[in-house]
This record gives structure tokens, C-alpha cells and sequence, in this order.
């Protein structure tokens, strides 16, 4: 008689202890494409979430690449963000105390995140652009986190 809920028991709690956690990414602000757009969902294992998404840069379209690590019991995790190649060729770079930025899950088991990606100076042949030198936040993206058990 008590071996029967044991067995039961037994076979949930691998779905009991498996962490579940779901991210979309969303280019905001001004610039970023049309408000219809869908979010772009990320690819999430137990371990971590990860989308890549089209930025949208002035004139320009270059690949965000996110990944947010599983929250910890505790309810906090990391956000790790890399731009990718360009459309136009041109080389762009996020500066590196952008990355690794924290996040932590509200009593609902959900964060909403805004960060501005303060993208560096465009590079032609290894030589920066002509400007005045300082990082402007181009590009603004929202990121929603939602979890159902901690890792």
C-alpha cells in the first residue's frame, strides 16, 4: 500500500526537479523596428535561455546574441550579451562592463529587464569611425524572464 505512492513519488520527481525557465527579447525605443513585431523567444535547456535577434542600428542591422543563465535558487542569474556581424561589414562591439549583467526574479517568479547597449563606434580596417569618441546608447532591448522552479 505505501509502495504505490512511493513508486509514483519517485517517477514525478525528475519533472519536480527539473528547472523550467522561459526568455524573450524585444528591440525597444526609438529606432527599433515596428511595434507589431513579435518578441523573439529564446531557446531555453535547464541550464540557460539563448536568442539571437536582429538589432536594429540607425541604418544598419547587426545580430544580438543573448543568453541568460538559469536563476539560482535564490532567484538571481546572469544575462551575457555579444553583438554578431553586420549587414554592412561594419564591425560594432558592446563595451565590456555591459556584460555580464544580473537579473532577479520578482516573488512571481518573473523579471522584466530593460538594458541600453551602449554600442561602441563603428571600426573600418581596424581604425575607429570618425566621431567624437564617446558611447551612445543606440539600441535598447527588453528582456522577459519568467520561471517556474529555480535551478
Amino acid at each position: 500500500m505505501i509502495a504505490r505512492p512511493l513508486a509514483i513519488l519517485v517517477l514525478l520527481f525528475p519533472v519536480i526537479a527539473k528547472a523550467e525557465f522561459k526568455m524573450e527579447v524585444t528591440q525597444v525605443g526609438p529606432g527599433s523596428p515596428q511595434d507589431d513585431e513579435a518578441p523573439h523567444p529564446g531557446a531555453c535547456a535547464m541550464d540557460a535561455c539563448r536568442a539571437t535577434v536582429p538589432l536594429l542600428l540607425g541604418d544598419d542591422i547587426c545580430i544580438l546574441n543573448v543568453r541568460v543563465g538559469a536563476p539560482s535558487s535564490a532567484g538571481w542569474g546572469q544575462i551575457q550579451l555579444a553583438i554578431g556581424p553586420c549587414r554592412s561589414g561594419r564591425v560594432r562591439s558592446l563595451p565590456p562592463a555591459t556584460s555580464p549583467a544580473r537579473y532577479h526574479l520578482d516573488s512571481f517568479g518573473a523579471t522584466s529587464i530593460m538594458l541600453a547597449l551602449p554600442i561602441e563606434p563603428p571600426r573600418w580596417m581596424g581604425i575607429e569611425g570618425l566621431d567624437d569618441g564617446v558611447r551612445h546608447a543606440e539600441a535598447a532591448v527588453q528582456i522577459d524572464i519568467i520561471a517556474t522552479t529555480a535551478h
